[in-house]
């Protein structure tokens, strides 16, 4: 395919941003939450039955704060001021384009809108899906986020789809569910 595929100009919101986040961490924090529990229990069977209660109350305590250092972290990150701003991505078979575009909110008069662009090399990228919407992250470099593009800023499903084929995550991909 040697069409490029852009997306609207869309603006996704701080919350939505961490909520992708989280959902991308998520199996990490179950896990760690899971495995206090489990470590809780075995302490609880072997040595003093105070356990069964300390685990719990260590989950209900470390849950809500390892959930608000995640929303924290990420939301005052960089990244973040950058990708909620409106942009548009546009995918191509070697490449992917971000540009940036000035809020309407910030804008004082009719001049051009448009802020920044940035480029990435496919090679260069992991693409995750977290329904509705694909994490794009870089290999290289301490900021790796560089997009969140929700699947309904395309606008079509077939640029969905050829989107998703350019990003090699085809094969997690299913358009039914």
């Amino acid at each position: 395919m040697n069409n490029p595929i852009a997306t609207d100009i869309h603006r996704i919101s701080p919350s939505h941003f961490v909520m992708v986040m989280a959902r991308f961490k998520a199996s990490v924090i179950i896990g760690g939450l899971f495995a206090v529990l489990l470590v809780s229990l075995v302490a609880g069977y072997l040595f003093n039955t105070i356990f069964y209660i300390i685990g719990p109350a260590i989950i209900l305590v470390l849950g809500p704060v390892v959930l608000s250092l995640i929303y924290f972290y990420y939301a005052l990150s960089p990244e973040a001021a950058m990708l909620t701003r409106p942009h548009r991505v546009i995918f191509s078979n070697d490449k992917i384009d971000i540009d940036y575009y000035i809020h309407v909110d910030e804008k004082e008069d009719d001049t051009e809108s448009h802020l920044t662009s940035s480029s990435y090399k496919t090679q260069n990228i992991d693409a995750h899906i977290v329904s509705p919407d694909i994490l794009i992250k870089s290999n290289s470099g301490r900021s790796n986020i560089v997009a969140v593009v929700p699947f309904d800023s395309f606008t079509s499903s077939q640029n969905l789809n050829s989107a998703i084929q350019m990003l090699n995550i085809a094969s997690t991909y299913n358009p039914q569910s």
